[in-house]
């Protein structure tokens, strides 16, 4: 696809021999240095000359997922009175993942001490990581696994006053 394409660069990581087509070929070394991906792309684009300080990341909320977000809050008896907390207890990198302990105890005492609506978010693959979370808490957690868009996650988060990840 990206021979295909005629672009004058066609730059990305030569991994597993998938970089036959690319004008410039980056050595994916992710694993051997984690950081955040804005790094790993801007560390790209800077081999074709392209170089910025701007760092920022911008992300939109479609309306779609403001009105969805809002009737689920509204199901789940949640206001903007409410400590609402966002916990992720999965990630990349499962080198620098938290305990499972960890989450639900820090979970179970923002619930109790606070009375914070918890919400448990991740992706599908994430489903038997986050079920263990909550086995082992006291208290019960709104559980979101595989079943939110971005545009609707972001508008969760917008709403949270705190997030808890790895």
């Amino acid at each position: 696809m990206a021979f295909a394409s005629n672009a004058k660069f066609r730059v990305g990581y030569d991994a597993a021999g998938s970089g036959f087509f690319l004008t410039t070929r980056f050595i994916d070394t992710r694993t051997e240095r984690p950081r955040h991906e804005v790094e790993n792309n801007l560390d790209i684009v800077r081999t074709i000359g392209i170089d910025t300080n701007n760092k920022i990341l911008e992300v939109s909320i479609t309306e779609e997922a403001e009105i969805q977000v809002e009737d689920f809050l509204k199901n789940n008896n949640i206001n903007q009175n409410n400590l609402l907390i966002t916990v992720h207890p999965g990630g990349y990198n499962f080198y620098t993942h938290w305990s499972a302990q960890g989450f639900a105890q820090v979970s179970d005492y923002l619930i109790e001490r606070y009375n914070a609506k918890v919400i448990m978010v991740g992706s599908s693959s994430e489903y038997s990581l986050v079920k263990g979370v909550v086995s082992l808490m006291k208290n019960r957690p709104i559980v979101l696994v595989g079943e939110t868009t971005l545009a609707y996650l972001i508008s969760i988060l917008k709403r949270s006053k705190i997030f808890i990840g790895n």
